[in-house]
């Protein structure tokens, strides 16, 4: 235990010392850089008010030089496309020798700027440009598995997160030089639009419980001897601080930097960068199909989260008919969870999609939903949908007996919804001659009725004996004494009341009306004058 805790000890003593040295280094190596033509002035202020000890030990002191290297890194002050051999130097002495605190992150973004550069510089066509532009994707793209600072990525402290628009936060970050907007600036400008999705994704996911974190690949790009693997990245790792983030060293005093800079506030900025540039682009007639391309890059992410706000993102802003061309499960089945909010989307993208079963079968549920308040005119117009939908999708798949059911089973329920419209205004107009309480019309207005109940409850009583003759027709009823009965009774309520000279006659209309659903039979027979309305 004694030999553990004494290695415990030496160890922590050493990397203090290493830290110690490097940031005497580093602050030399920054008064070089104040010094290069190629280079901005070195932000000192960012270090104004900190101890060196601080510096050292502290979290906040390793993001406050962190920051000033940023500023160094994403410069646009050189914009030759030629870098200078001093600042390549530089750029090699602080990765060499100042490692704890020129993460990985800052010399790939480093290698990917200066290689965007030069392929800016390079007229279209060039094939050196093609060549820098593919390098300047691959420096950035291990850049982005690098970039693990909430503050960094924001660009500055988010005070209004829940007000902000994604413009807003773009632009912020754009404008507090943050090299993962400084990276989709130039990937935009070199036309490589897919890689603006995918470095912002890549960055996002270092703030997610799913994130890789450290990418090991860093030896390729520094050639320290004696550099140790447990060294590459040991201050740069994801959200792993080596002292409180809650203080900056001194007790009682809470950190001003970065307080209010959360890792969600750092994925927002990811996402909100990539609908900037998808605002950009979508709805621009010269540069739809870079919009288009992002979209299409966009929608085959594996990020649910990602995927969600984006989908979100894409309908708030007036992209729906672009979203709903796109054929991904994630997006059915989101569409599926927001039908509450948005009934009509899923149907319209199964009807893009050609998914004519699935929008025959959706319509269909709709219609007969109870749970949905909709009127009767709207569900006939859903089973109507319905009906077109199976007709569409038979037409591809003609041996499908299912299909041809659910058709016919349709066309009869499309039916029945009909004689039930005609029902409720049939009623309508009775209300003087019978007494119809707001409920059972409401019953009809608000649901679909079966064939048995629009009968028995609606169509027989109410004496409606036409609707009920088209009823037995579309059931295809085939009892010939009820069939019988009612056109004897639909005949019988055509004629009375009448009146005949002829008792004969009056005999046969007697016998005639025997046996129909008529209480009130009014069949007289009179010498007198006779309304020729009602002779018979």
């Amino acid at each position: 235990l004694a030999r553990l805790i004494e290695t415990r000890v030496m160890h922590s003593l050493c990397r203090l010392l290493t830290r110690t040295l490097q940031l005497l280094k580093l602050l030399s190596h920054l008064r070089r850089a104040d010094s290069m033509p190629d280079l901005p002035e070195v932000e000192w202020g960012l270090l104004h008010g900190i101890r060196f000890a601080q510096l050292v030990e502290t979290t906040f002191g390793q993001e406050r030089v962190e920051k000033v290297l940023n500023k160094l890194v994403t410069s646009t002050e050189q914009t030759t496309g030629v870098t200078s051999a001093d600042v390549n130097r530089l750029a090699d002495a602080l990765s060499e020798n100042c490692y704890y605190y020129f993460s990985p992150g800052n010399r790939y973004s480093y290698l990917g700027f200066q290689s965007a550069k030069e392929a800016v510089s390079l007229p279209l066509g060039n094939s050196r440009r093609a060549f820098k532009s593919r390098e300047a994707a691959e420096y950035l793209i291990k850049a982005a598995k690098n970039w693990y600072s909430p503050t960094l990525i924001t660009g500055q402290l988010l005070q209004t997160r829940d007000s902000e628009g994604f413009a807003e936060v773009a632009e912020r970050s754009q404008e507090g030089n943050s090299p993962l907007a400084k990276a989709c600036s130039f990937l935009a400008e070199l036309g490589d639009y897919a890689n603006i999705v995918n470095i912002c994704l890549l960055t996002a996911e270092n703030f997610s419980s799913k994130g890789k974190g450290l990418n090991q690949n860093y030896k390729e790009v520094v050639n320290v001897p004696g550099l140790r693997s447990w060294e590459i990245g040991l201050y740069h790792n994801r959200l792993q601080p080596f002292q409180s983030e809650r203080t900056n060293g001194s007790p009682g005093k809470t950190m001003a930097l970065g307080t209010s800079v959360t890792p969600k506030d750092a994925v927002n900025t990811c996402y909100s960068l990539v609908f900037y540039y998808l605002s950009k682009f979508l709805g621009s007639s010269d540069k739809n199909i870079m919009g288009e391309e992002m979209v299409s890059v966009c929608v085959f992410q594996t990020d649910k989260l990602f995927l969600h706000a984006f989908f979100k993102w894409m309908l708030q802003n007036g992209h729906k008919d672009v979203l709903l061309r796109v054929k991904q499960d994630d997006l059915e089945k989101w569409l599926q969870e927001k039908q509450n909010e948005e009934p009509e989307l899923l149907m319209t993208y199964y009807q893009i999609q050609r998914k004519n079963y699935e929008a025959g079968e959706l319509a269909r549920n709709r219609a007969w939903d109870t749970g949905l308040k909709l009127i009767l005119s709207e569900r006939i117009e859903y089973l109507e949908l319905a009906l077109s939908s199976f007709s569409a999708a038979l037409d591809g798949d003609r041996n499908s007996t299912n299909l041809d059911q659910l058709k016919t089973e349709t066309q009869r329920n499309l039916e029945i919804a009909k004689l039930q419209n005609s029902v409720k205004r049939e009623m309508a107009s009775a209300s003087t001659k019978y007494e119809i309480d707001p409920d059972t019309m409401d019953r009809l207005e608000s649901s679909l009725l079966g064939a048995s109940v629009l009968l028995n409850d609606f169509a027989w009583p109410y004496e409606m004996h036409e609707i009920c003759l088209r009823i037995f027709g579309v059931c295809s009823y085939d009892d010939s004494a009820h069939i019988c009965k009612l056109w004897k009774s639909f005949l019988t309520s055509k004629f009375l009341p009448c009146t005949t000279r002829n008792e004969v006659v009056m005999k046969k209309l007697e016998n005639f009306v025997q046996g129909t659903n008529i209480e009130n039979i009014q069949i007289s027979l009179s010498n007198g004058p006779v309304s020729q309305e009602t002779l018979f």
